[in-house]
Order: C-alpha cells, then sequence, then structure tokens
C-alpha cells in the first residue's frame, strides 16, 4: 500500500507546484502591463524627437499597450526635466 500512495503524493506535488507556477506568471504579466518600462519608451521617445529637436517634449506621443504617453510624462516618471530630457536625447 505504502508503494502505491508515493506516485499520488507526488503527482499532487507536482499539480500543486505547476498550478502556482502559472500564477506567478499570471502576476508578472499582469504587473508588466500596468507598468510600462519608461527607460525603454524614452529611447523610444528619443527616436522620434530626434528627426525634428525644435519639437516640445509635450508634442512627442509614445503608444504603450493600452495607454499613450507624451515624451514630457516619460521623462518626469524617470526624473528628467524638460532641457535634460532633450539633451539625453540628442537635442
Amino acid at each position: 500500500m505504502r508503494g502505491i500512495s508515493l506516485p499520488v503524493n507526488l503527482a499532487v506535488v507536482v499539480v500543486v507546484v505547476v498550478l502556482i507556477l502559472l500564477v506567478l506568471i499570471f502576476v508578472l504579466v499582469t504587473y508588466s502591463k500596468g507598468n510600462p518600462n519608461f527607460e525603454a519608451l524614452y529611447r523610444l521617445g528619443c527616436l522620434k524627437l530626434i528627426t525634428s529637436c525644435s519639437k516640445s517634449t509635450s508634442e512627442i506621443h509614445i503608444d504603450s499597450g493600452d495607454n499613450s504617453y507624451t515624451l514630457s510624462e516619460i521623462c518626469s516618471n524617470i526624473g528628467l526635466g524638460e532641457d535634460d530630457c532633450k539633451k539625453g536625447c540628442g537635442c
């Protein structure tokens, strides 16, 4: 009898571990959608700004999933002012 219970216990443990991993993946995906990577958005915004440095950072719009941000908003999220933001982009 004891030999039969070990595979059953092992199967239960495997199922529980798989369920925990699925929950963790779901949480990470949900978290990443809610919190955009502002450093990556800044680099993308710089690519748009570099072609027209005379524009204000509030005129450059970047789409991220369901949200849209201006380069000005992105820079403020990473702690840059308007001038530093443009300088960091090479303008």
